[in-house]
């Protein structure tokens, strides 16, 4: 059967002045008849349920003409169930299913050093995956940029800053790790 979601969101958008602007959005989906059942024999069902609530916000401000920041957040609630009757043994804990992190959140600055040079910080942080369990994680981004030319631009960039290395999603045995990186890049416009 195909699986059914009613979906609702709310919100608001504003912009109360030149330098700053702000969004906030929340949201519920109605989930019915989501894909469940067993591996070993086969047996596919359509029987986990219930609602997903979410915020979302975001702002922007500048405080000065050459100088942005940025910050947002997600906050979200999963109430999903298994149907009574139903023959799945991982029912909600369905790793495909349900493995999302119940908060995210971004903090970016922009600064326009000069007409040809940029510098960007991003930092960001994930809430813990529930199934399987990944650990939360805070991480920093940091990009140089230079317009050397109207068609040319170099990139030093550094990325996973905060940690050696991170996981973001999978079981333990098997999970990648996401490992600190720094690269050059070049950019040409034609």
């Amino acid at each position: 059967q195909s699986e059914v979601a009613n979906v609702f969101e709310t919100g608001y958008r504003g912009q109360p002045a030149e330098h700053v602007s702000y969004s906030v959005t929340a949201f519920t989906h109605l989930w019915d008849r989501l894909r469940s059942g067993t591996s070993v024999p086969v047996q596919l069902e359509n029987r986990i349920e219930g609602p997903v609530y979410g915020v979302e916000a975001w702002a922007t401000y500048r405080p000065l003409g050459f100088w942005t920041l940025s910050a947002g957040s997600t906050l979200l609630s999963e109430h999903l169930e298994l149907e009574s009757g139903s023959t799945d043994p991982v029912g909600v804990n369905n790793p495909t299913l349900r493995n999302d992190p119940s908060y995210q959140w971004m903090f970016r600055s922009s600064v326009d050093v000069s007409r040809a040079i940029e510098l960007d910080v991003n930092l960001r942080g994930v809430a813990e995956l529930p199934h399987p369990v990944v650990p939360a994680y805070t991480e920093m981004d940091l990009r140089f940029g230079w317009t050397v030319t109207r068609n040319l631009e170099l990139s030093l960039v550094g990325q996973h800053l905060l940690h050696a290395s991170h996981a973001e999603f999978g079981p333990a045995a098997a999970r990648s790790e996401i490992v600190r990186s720094l690269y050059v890049k070049a950019l040409w416009n034609f």
